[in-house]
C-alpha cells in the first residue's frame, strides 16, 4: 500500500471520528428535546423509564446535554485547519476558564449559557 493511500484512510478515520463524536452530542441534545414524546413512547410500551419523569434525572440530562454542546464546540475549534499549538492551548485554557465560570453560574442559578439547564429553570 502506497503512503498516500495509507494518509488518505488516515485522514478519513480522523475526520469519521470527529463527526461520529459530533453526531454523538447532537443526538443527545435531541433526545433531550424529545423527552416527553420519548416518555410517552416508552410508557405506551410498557417500558417506563424513570428518568424521564424524575426531577433531578432530569436536571442531570439536561446537565449534561449542555456540557457537551460546549465541549462540541471546543471541539470543531481544535480542528480548524492551520492552527498553531499555541492556538491550541490557548482554546483549551479559555475552556478552562469557561468551566469554571459555568460552575460559579450554575451555583446561583444563572443558567444564561447552559440552554436546557435554562429550558428546565423556566418550567420550575
Amino acid at each position: 500500500m502506497s503512503t498516500g493511500k495509507c494518509v488518505s484512510k488516515l485522514i478519513d478515520l480522523t475526520y469519521y471520528t470527529a463527526v461520529r463524536w459530533l453526531s454523538c452530542g447532537k443526538v443527545l441534545s435531541r433526545f433531550f428535546q424529545l423527552r416527553n414524546e420519548i416518555d410517552i413512547l416508552l410508557t405506551e410500551k410498557n417500558h417506563h423509564e424513570p428518568l424521564l419523569s424524575d426531577t433531578e434525572g432530569l436536571w442531570k440530562l439536561a446537565f449534561f446535554a449542555d456540557l457537551v454542546n460546549h465541549m462540541n464546540h471546543l471541539n470543531l475549534k481544535l480542528q480548524g485547519e492551520n492552527n498553531l499549538v499555541c492556538d491550541l492551548f490557548a482554546l483549551i485554557k479559555a475552556f478552562r476558564a469557561k468551566l469554571i465560570l459555568l460552575e460559579s453560574q450554575v451555583k446561583n442559578c444563572n443558567f444564561v449559557h447552559m440552554l436546557y439547564c435554562a429550558e428546565l429553570h423556566k418550567k420550575g
